[in-house]
């Protein structure tokens, strides 16, 4: 008789400190009961003790040696952090030395919802449909954000492996309650949520994925895959490049999974279900003969019939339903292809899916302010203009589906749960809906998780035969699917006596094994205890943005290069000016006695310039470079800090900003330069205020209008200073700018929180590094200011943190 494993199991009640692997922030969490288990892992509610905060809880599923699978997930949070991927709180140990992962909670696909037959058969227009669907707005709200998550892993350089419907969830923000379906639902409609991505202890990088193609087995493991879910060649054994045989990780495998996802949310039919016979998810030698004759191009996973049948309720199309399905399916086909190399990249999915549904990822602002008051910042940026769903039905499928499904259910289960059996003669609340605990009674839930009860014995599970359990052991149950324990196994666990209970962990080895987990002692930025809210080098701008950049210094260069030019040229003594450039300054600006210019000349014009004619046109020259000095450098600013200090991350579209830089210019003549502090502060704050990471979170500029105000005043004092020394003395005026600047600064981390930096350099620091440009500032008679700007900029990015 096998002895079974004994599990790794984590005790309500009790206490586990979870470390930020990223920030090194510690949280106390109390752990509640188990809501969910996979192949591998067992999870747990639990909530933040300093404010109650809903978490969940992850830790390995049996006792003994430390998860590979599972330590290599930890190590992936040391960097993984992006708005639609799942917000992992901390790492920790728990008392019996297993190590501990922390996410904030979120919430099952809204399609699972749908799963109940009362809700199904009220919201099913189709008398002859057999899945329901969600709402198609949500449907692509949801693909959107999925591949927005994959695109961020492609760049990363990762592939994820087990992306399918039970990964895709939903996240509405921070809570510290456990929230109703109403409450959810009510959020998702209103696009109050964000889709995030769960369960990384597949994801593997490209050269890990090379090197397991090349037959390289040597301290590799390879990826879990969810057949169903898999592409051909993960699937069924086929000849590699080297002559040899077996399955072929290819990076296109994310790209296919993700399209079988979408087309599930859109139709609401699973993969394969157009066939004559469809696919058994539950057994592996059905999943292998289907795909080996999508390999050879019989079959495809998807069908424009069903595409074309699918009815969405509540919705308009804001342009024909004929030309949405013929590109929904190339879309799909395209991802779906036998071969891999036809599939393409994340980046390009995304970028056709934006053209498909017609998305606009800029942020416009008005849907920026419309969504202004979403708590977390847990809201969806980007619009769509394909559909619209709701209008003029009175309630929108999702809100009717959640009235349908129950006023006070709440979501007290994973959706793993929505696969385990309910106790025997359990009798159902009236009135109540059904909970994550129990079945729904519609057997499309299986076979889009692809996921099977684990038969504890001969003769139970699905009806399979002999064979097909064989055959799926044969494949690895870790490779297949994830096997979900019944809720009456699960209790029985639960129920466990005391003596089955892993003896507690000396307190050495979990300080050991915490150390180990958050990379104490390694290089990288998981090492830091502070981390740098921006980085030069954290995104690479575009080529198109990098020569704008460039040509914006290059104009900003030419600027100060006329300004010079202008100060040599009108503080020359009119007596060494031609008669005739005299005659046309007077006509221009009056006599010579009233030019502003007079008596301060530094230096006498050459006999050389002082043939150039027409001073009236040379001067009119003279005042435009200048005012495109003054214009170009303030666009420059912001247009290099776009591209340079926040890279592709930041989306900012102001409103006419060269209309604003001019009104900013007519404001200073009229003032005579008093409204210099308000307006510098007016348009840091309308900048700032105006940009967008690309996970949607907000920048901010606080107040400060009078220490704006008092630095300027200070500036303007020491401005005959800092002119007699060149310059030099600027650099401890420029010092006290940026940190003021930096104190009023409100930045997003990757869960949408501002936060405010601060400047860990000292200015004796800043005044050495500054130096070497103050020179070359000087020896190139200011042509290279812009370049010791930028090299300024640097420095403080470098020395900011959070």
């Amino acid at each position: 008789m096998a002895v079974r494993a004994r599990e790794a199991r984590l005790r309500p009640g009790s206490v586990v400190e979870l470390t930020s692997p990223r920030t090194r922030r510690r949280v106390r969490c109390t752990v509640g009961e188990r809501v969910g288990e996979g192949g591998s892992a067992l999870v747990y509610g639990g909530a933040l003790a300093e404010d109650g905060t809903q978490v969940v809880l992850k830790c390995q599923r049996y006792a003994g040696a430390p998860d590979p699978a599972f330590e290599h997930e930890v190590r992936l949070f040391r960097t993984l952090a992006h708005r639609n991927i799942i917000h992992c709180v901390g790492v920790g140990v728990s008392r019996q030395g297993h190590l501990v992962l922390g996410f904030r909670r979120a919430y099952p696909n809204p399609l699972f919802t749908l799963a109940d037959e009362r809700i199904a058969k009220e919201l099913r227009l189709d008398a002859k449909a057999t899945y329901p669907n969600l709402p198609l707005d949500t449907a692509i709200d949801l693909g959107y954000e999925l591949l927005r998550a994959l695109r961020h892993l492609e760049r990363q350089g990762l592939v994820h492996h087990d992306v399918k419907l039970a990964n895709l969830l939903v996240d509405v923000g921070p809570e510290k309650e456990r929230l109703r379906a109403r409450e959810v639902f009510s959020r998702v409609v209103r696009r109050k949520y964000r889709g995030v991505l769960i369960d990384f202890g597949a994801t593997r990088s490209r050269e890990e994925l090379e090197r397991l193609n090349a037959g390289e087995v040597e301290g590799l493991r390879p990826p879990q895959l969810t057949p169903l879910y898999a592409p051909p060649e993960a699937v069924v054994e086929r000849r590699r490049a080297d002559g040899s045989l077996g399955r072929i990780f290819h990076p296109s495998i994310d790209a296919y999974a993700a399209a079988m996802v979408i087309y599930a949310m859109i139709t609401g039919h699973p993969p394969y279900s157009h066939l004559q016979t469809p696919v058994d998810p539950h057994d592996f030698e059905s999943i292998v003969s289907v795909k080996s004759a999508e390999g050879r191009g019989e079959i495809v996973p998807v069908s424009a019939d069903v595409l074309q049948r699918t009815l969405h309720q509540g919705t308009s199309f804001l342009s024909p339903r004929e030309e949405f399905d013929l590109g929904l399916y190339r879309f799909l086909t395209q991802r779906l292809s036998p071969d891999p190399a036809q599939r393409g990249t994340i980046t390009d999915m995304v970028l056709d899916f934006e053209r498909l549904m017609k998305i606009d990822d800029g942020r416009a602002e008005s849907g920026v302010h419309s969504l202004s008051g979403v708590t977390g910042k847990a809201y969806l940026p980007f619009q769509q203009g394909l559909v619209r769903v709701g209008e003029g039905a009175g309630e929108h499928p999702l809100l009717k589906a959640a009235r349908l499904y129950g006023e006070t259910t709440h979501f007290d289960r994973l959706p793993e749960e929505a696969l385990a059996e309910p106790e025997p003669n359990r009798e159902e609340a009236a009135g109540s809906g059904p909970t994550f605990d129990e079945r729904s009674g519609l057997t499309f839930l299986d076979e889009m998780w692809g996921g099977d009860d684990e038969p504890s014995s001969a003769g139970k599970g699905r009806g399979r035969n002999a064979r097909s359990q064989a055959k799926t052991r044969s494949f690895s149950r870790s490779e297949t699917h994830a096997h979900l324990r019944s809720a009456r196994a699960r209790r029985a666990a639960e129920a466990s006596t005391p003596e089955d209970e892993e003896p507690e962990a000396d307190e050495g080895e979990r300080a050991a094994l915490l150390a180990r987990a958050l990379g104490a002692g390694e290089e990288g930025p998981a090492a830091a205890p502070e981390r740098r809210p921006l980085s030069f080098y954290g995104s690479a701008a575009g080529l198109g943005a990098r020569l704008l950049a460039r040509a914006g210094l290059l104009l900003a260069a030419v600027g100060t290069l006329a300004t010079l030019s202008a100060q040599f040229l009108l503080r020359a003594p009119p007596d060494s000016l031609p008669g005739q450039w005299v005659q046309q300054a007077e006509t221009l600006v009056g006599p010579p006695a009233a030019w502003p210019w007079v008596g301060d000349a530094w230096t006498r014009l050459s006999p050389e310039l002082a043939r150039i004619p027409a001073l009236s046109l040379v001067c009119a020259l003279v005042v435009l470079l200048i005012l495109a000095d003054r214009l170009s450098t303030s666009l420059r600013n912001y247009r290099w800090l776009h591209t340079s200090v926040f890279g592709s991350t930041l989306v900012h579209r102001p409103a006419g900003g060269l209309g604003r830089s001019l009104l900013h210019a007519l404001g200073l003549l009229l003032s005579g330069g008093l409204l210099v502090p308000w307006l510098a502060v007016r348009r840091k704050r309308d900048f700032f205020c105006a940009c967008r990471t690309a996970s949607g979170a907000t920048l901010g500029f606080r107040g400060g209008g009078l220490a704006w105000a008092g630095l300027a005043l200070l500036s303007l004092l020491l401005l005959p200073v800092v002119v007699c020394t060149l310059g030099l003395a600027g650099i401890p005026l420029s010092y006290a700018w940026q940190r003021w600047e930096a104190a009023h600064l409100l930045l997003p981390d990757a869960e949408g929180k501002q936060h405010t930096p601060r400047c860990v350099g000292s200015l004796g620091a800043y005044f050495v590094f500054s130096l070497p440009g103050w020179l070359v500032s000087v020896l190139s008679a200011g042509l290279a200011r812009p370049w010791a700007q930028a090299r300024a900029w640097r420095w403080f990015d470098r020395h900011l943190v959070v």
